[in-house]
């Protein structure tokens, strides 16, 4: 429900506070989905855009009713610049600590698409022709099982490559539900992200979608497109029966 022109609150904890062309336009065009996750003394923004747009997202974050004081960290899924641009302003300007991959350390620590993607994503229209992604440190890294506090939420980090070799999704067990912040790995209707860029992997990528068979997810925050507040899994149950046909899901563009 909404408390907010540029805000939707999801459930107790989750707002979606940024959003592009390819969800609600809540703010820059080439913004993926924000979320804002409260966990009451601490708050945390997943993702961040692509950096076109990072006063309107803390903007959107101060009308979401959580005080802007409690965001300490932003967590990346990913080093794609739809999700990872604002990051470096997030942290210099406003403090925030940066939590990643070791992967997507890596590859932000010079380059968040040093194979070529981000050129391509520019050729394509997805960015301006001036569109320029700037190296961010990264304060912690995380790798499969651990578990992110933010105050009273517990993320578990899930390694599920395939859209990128660095992508992570985060589960929040809470209230007897399954919440899946799955970034580019899995979309309503069992649509998937497929791209023709070089760090996509097509056999990694069905090795991902197969491990949420053993999950059993209830909500489902994708980073683009609609989003899934219950009976989520049968987005996993549809994308696994494309593979089980030795065919391949539906892209989500």
């Amino acid at each position: 429900w909404g408390v907010g022109a540029s805000v939707m609150r999801l459930n107790g904890f989750t707002y979606l506070v940024g959003s592009g062309r390819n969800g609600f336009d809540l703010t820059d065009p080439t913004d993926c989905h924000v979320y804002l996750l409260d966990g009451g003394t601490e708050a945390a923004l997943v993702d961040c855009g692509a950096g076109l747009s990072v006063s309107k997202i803390v903007e959107n974050v101060k009308g979401s009713g959580v005080p802007w004081e409690r965001v300490r960290y932003v967590i990346l899924t990913h080093s794609h610049a739809d999700h990872a641009g604002g990051a470096l302003e997030l942290r210099q300007r406003y403090g925030l600590q940066v939590i990643a991959s070791k992967k997507t350390a890596q590859r932000l620590a010079e380059d968040a698409e040093p194979d070529g993607g981000l050129e391509m994503g520019i050729k394509a229209g997805w960015y301006p022709r001036d569109y320029r992604l700037n190296p961010c440190p990264v304060d912690w890294t995380v790798e499969e099982g651990f578990r992110i506090q933010v105050g009273s939420l517990t993320l578990e980090v899930m390694e599920t490559p395939g859209h990128s070799p660095d992508h992570i999704s985060l589960l929040i067990q809470k209230d007897g539900l399954t919440h899946l912040f799955g970034g580019d790995l899995l979309f309503h209707g069992g649509k998937v992200a497929l791209l023709s860029s070089p760090d996509c992997h097509w056999q990694d990528y069905i090795a991902s979608l197969r491990r949420l068979r053993q999950v059993r997810i209830d909500a489902l925050y994708p980073w683009h497109n609609l989003i899934t507040l219950q009976y989520a899994q049968r987005h996993v149950v549809k994308a696994n029966q494309y593979l089980d046909n030795l065919s391949v899901p539906p892209s989500v563009w």
